[in-house]
């Protein structure tokens, strides 16, 4: 496919996926409340979400179309929306938990947090699983055995993608999409309760913007020590989201 009609392919996704959703909404689809919610963040994460397929589509197309090796796709253009569609996840995170975090350690129920992190994140990579078992069980009729089991508990807890029943390519099979998560699992378990117990410690001594920008320097500080950790990778972008909350914050005081 070239390049425009890529172009034009993606643009008709993205106003059918914008007319379904207006239809769905006027007939009355349940949405959660605007008081618990950021809507227009909840827009860009679903605007992210199609980009990162399209990401995906185009690999597939370079490889059914031209024999190309499963690799980024060949366009600058068409690999950041990959990329960059999850660098800005990673950016709606740090956004999205940044009350939680200046609210302090001792204000957060991280039970509650965790939970819902859980729940959010671990039936939907089990539904998964599930699928891309049975797509191999039908390629293969390879039966369970207790090795499959380990690797699929690795799958859902996001500590890798084995291969299951044996069958090497089996990340192929979802694009190994599930590889984030594994950072997103280190932010909530690491990054998020230490930055909120520097916020108890910096409470009354620092404004509370000088948090995320001492993160966003520290991060940006120890990226080239740690080129092979991706979480370093994406720290920054954690930062950046807590900086947009505390520039929204500030806006609305003003």
């Amino acid at each position: 496919m070239s390049f425009i009609s890529i172009l034009i392919a993606i643009s008709v996704s993205c106003l059918c996926a914008v007319a379904v959703a207006s239809f769905l909404a006027k007939r009355g689809f349940p949405l959660p409340q605007d008081t618990n919610r950021i809507s227009c963040i909840d827009g860009l994460r679903g605007y992210l979400a199609l980009f990162v397929l399209f990401h995906h589509f185009i690999i597939y197309m370079e490889i059914s179309k031209s024999g190309a090796l499963w690799a980024a796709p060949s366009n600058t253009i068409f690999n950041n929306f990959g990329s960059g569609a999850v660098s800005l996840f990673f950016m709606v995170t740090g956004l999205v938990f940044a009350p939680k975090i200046m609210a302090g350690f001792a204000k957060t129920s991280w039970l509650r947090v965790y939970i819902s992190r859980i729940f959010r994140i671990v039936p939907l990579v089990a539904v998964s699983v599930a699928i891309i078992t049975l797509i191999i069980t039908l390629r293969t009729a390879q039966p369970l055995d207790n090795a499959y089991f380990k690797a699929a508990s690795s799958w859902i807890f996001s500590q890798g993608q084995p291969p299951l029943l044996g069958y090497a390519e089996s990340g192929k099979i979802n694009a190994y999409v599930l590889w984030s998560l594994k950072y997103e699992w280190l932010f909530y378990i690491f990054v998020l309760p230490a930055s909120a117990f520097a916020a108890d410690l910096m409470r009354g001594r620092l404004p509370s913007w000088v948090l995320p920008f001492a993160l966003l320097i520290l991060s940006l500080a120890i990226k080239p020590f740690l080129k092979k950790a991706g979480l370093a990778l994406y720290l920054p972008f954690f930062a950046f989201g807590m900086i947009a909350y505390e520039c929204q914050r500030l806006a609305s005081t003003v």
